[in-house]
């Protein structure tokens, strides 16, 4: 159960994900190889489903790894070792230019690899922010001081955008303010169920597999972004960056 809070303006900001091929051609009965994050996320539950769709139609047989490392996803498909991998939309943009988690790739040889990606399908889920509804440690979604949050992955595009998430809502900088949390997809819902962080953000669709596994343990509440911050000069330009897009959803 998600329970809402009083105010309801319905401003998120969007981290895009879109699922990426080689370019291979896939005729009857081909074998394709592809990976994806963990049981429960998203990514895991469009693969998933993508498959089951490619063998019912005769087209492809997909055999799927599990808990991947997406960033490294990404580059292996470039490569041609792998065929399929789901992609948030800053990741391909951040390979182009040898930037970020493939510097050590360099400008030249990335731009060489991007040009090997190409989109199958896309989907785009919201960046939120959680909390639980009963026993709530956060009072006001904007001062989160002395919070201990959930943030993302050790590494990537969703710590990046968790990091981001707080930044906007609170002024905070992981470190200046709160403790950011950081753990592999696999050990998320653990950690939170566990009760070790007070609040954690997550790129999921509506409903997320995820999410509805950490309310198992108790109804959970989505914090929206109050319209002040979502349009202001901060929030402008993380929704202006690569692999992001406004979205708002009424309540």
């Amino acid at each position: 159960m998600y329970h809402f809070g009083e105010e309801t303006h319905d401003q998120i900001y969007s981290s895009r994900s879109r699922f990426a091929a080689g370019p291979v051609a896939a005729f009857a009965q081909q074998t394709l190889t592809a990976e994806t994050t963990s049981v429960g996320s998203t990514p895991h539950y469009i693969d998933t489903t993508f498959a089951a769709a490619l063998e019912s139609a005769g087209v492809a047989t997909l055999q799927i790894t599990e808990g991947a490392t997406l960033t490294n996803s990404v580059k292996a498909v470039a490569e041609g070792q792998l065929d399929i991998a789901p992609a948030p939309l800053i990741l391909p943009f951040l390979l182009s230019r040898g930037i970020g988690p493939y510097s050590g790739v360099g400008a030249e040889k990335g731009k060489e690899l991007a040009e090997n990606i190409r989109v199958i399908f896309f989907h785009a889920g919201s960046h939120q922010i959680f909390a639980y509804y009963n026993n709530n440690p956060v009072d006001d979604i904007t001062k989160l001081s002395g919070k201990r949050i959930w943030n993302g992955p050790p590494r990537g595009a969703a710590l990046t955008s968790g990091r981001a998430t707080v930044q906007l809502l609170s002024g905070l900088k992981e470190g200046e303010g709160y403790e950011g949390v950081q753990t592999p997809w696999p050990d998320a819902i653990s950690t939170i169920t566990g009760g070790s962080v007070d609040a954690w953000t997550a790129p999921d669709g509506l409903p997320s597999g995820r999410q509805i596994r950490v309310a198992a343990a108790g109804a959970t509440t989505i914090h929206d972004i109050p319209s002040a911050l979502y349009n202001s000069e901060l929030g402008k330009q993380i929704t202006a960056a690569p692999g992001h897009a406004p979205f708002s959803m009424p309540v």
